[in-house]
């Protein structure tokens, strides 16, 4: 990958597995290590991943649960599970003597973590609190008023004027506060702090995009990914280097123009050689359909959140590519490939989604675990695990399961048919 490198970028081709953020894990362990990387930008939102990293600066909390108190206040629903907690645990801790990693995000949409359950009202709110406590100059009042202006145009339900609200919050930022948080709290915290102002106004524009543009869920894509590109060029502008870890659907180059304009795309515009974007891809397994999750309700989220068979059929012409080159777990430096590396083909988006791709065109490299596993959601009670969990096995063991079924039903009925035939041999015979 080089020292060369300014950004590396690590995606996921399938959000909740258990391999997926383990073996991009390792990366991160390297890169921190011997490369100097100390910033990691997640998918979510810069300002809950402020407000979570000052609460553990704040809580002096280490381990399960740094990582548990950083995960649910600055990533969203699906990242909560056992694998990332890991992950969060690590880069928290200092490794060998170099400083722990510093959290953050590129994203600027507010309220992602599951803290807020999508509301940019207490995610906002939290984080004003959070740097309240460290400069308590400005009044609860002034907090509060800030909060009630910006919050409906952050969620894009409104699009009156904010700048004058906007405008008084950055001035607290860059002064007071600044100072407040730099007596207390690293360098690079304050950096993050200061960069806040740049994510509310580009979530401003975000918003009057998507508005303009009758709620279009491709204009709110587009601009989104446009968006959080120049974010994470803001991130470098503060930082020397940084580690991005995020979906393909972010990240991937775009070299075949299907697909909206990504963020990875505007970054390899941009960085050009400076960015190395390694994707993470898997034939085999099974995992959670997000769509499908996204979208249960009542007793349908028992099968939605279940992890289903991966289909590894021609129609994933990237990962059948991949799965021939050894049967061992690899990492494989694209720079160098041949030629037919480069050819259109389809690579899996979650699990029975496509994205087109040209391999050595949209990535740098791929890490390919030949088989992946769902993980359970730790936030949610045992027993719906436990229930989640046997759907999960009787979806990947069908045939299995329907004999199973046959058996335990064929049982039945002859423990019925032997209990009649019982109560007729007692009736009396007349």
């Amino acid at each position: 990958m080089g020292r060369s490198r300014r950004a590396i970028a690590l995606g996921e081709s399938i959000h909740v597995t258990q391999e997926m953020p383990l073996v991009r894990q390792r990366f991160v362990r390297y890169l921190h290590r011997t490369q100097g990387i100390r910033l990691l930008a997640l998918e979510g939102s810069l300002i809950d991943a402020w407000t979570a990293q000052e609460h553990v600066y704040a809580n002096g909390v280490s381990g399960s649960a740094v990582a548990e108190l950083f995960t649910r206040e600055a990533l969203f629903g699906l990242w909560q599970t056992a694998p990332m907690e890991a992950v969060i645990a690590e880069a928290l801790q200092p490794q060998s003597g170099a400083p722990a990693i510093y959290l953050t995000s590129f994203d600027l949409q507010p309220g992602m973590a599951r803290a807020y359950g999508g509301s940019a009202e207490k995610s906002l709110g939290a984080f004003l609190a959070s740097v309240q406590a460290l400069d308590p100059s400005v009044s609860d009042q002034k907090v509060g008023e800030w909060t009630k202006i910006l919050s409906p145009s952050l969620e894009c339900k409104s699009s009156q004027t904010v700048t004058q609200a906007l405008s008084e919050l950055e001035r607290w930022l860059d002064d007071s506060a600044a100072i407040a948080v730099g007596a207390r709290r690293p360098a690079r915290h304050v950096a993050a702090l200061q960069l806040v102002p740049t994510m509310l106004r580009y979530r401003l524009q975000q918003c009057s995009d998507w508005l303009a543009a009758n709620k279009s869920m491709k204009v709110y894509q587009q601009s989104r990914d446009a968006l959080n590109a120049k974010l994470a060029l803001a991130l470098l502008g503060h930082f020397p280097k940084m580690i991005l870890w995020a979906h393909h659907s972010h990240l991937h180059y775009n070299s075949l123009g299907e697909s909206i304009p990504s963020m990875g795309q505007h970054l390899h515009s941009a960085l050009g050689d400076q960015l190395y974007t390694i994707g993470v891809f898997a034939l085999d397994g099974a995992a959670m359909d997000t769509s499908e999750a996204d979208a249960a309700q009542g007793l349908a989220v028992v099968t939605a959140l279940a992890a289903k068979p991966l289909p590894d059929d021609a129609r994933f012409s990237v990962e059948r590519a991949l799965a021939g080159l050894s049967t061992s777990d690899f990492f494989i430096d694209l720079k160098s490939a041949p030629v037919a590396w480069g050819q259109p083909g389809f690579s899996r988006l979650e699990i029975s989604g496509r994205m087109h791709t040209a391999l050595s065109h949209d990535f740098d490299g791929a890490i390919f675990p030949h088989q992946v596993h769902g993980t359970p959601l730790n936030f949610l009670p045992r027993w719906l695990n436990v229930a989640i969990g046997s759907a999960g096995w009787i979806l990947q063991h069908a045939i299995l399961a329907s004999l199973i079924a046959l058996l335990l039903v064929a049982g039945l009925g002859l423990a019925i048919f032997r209990l009649l035939r019982r109560l007729r041999q007692k009736q009396p015979q007349k």
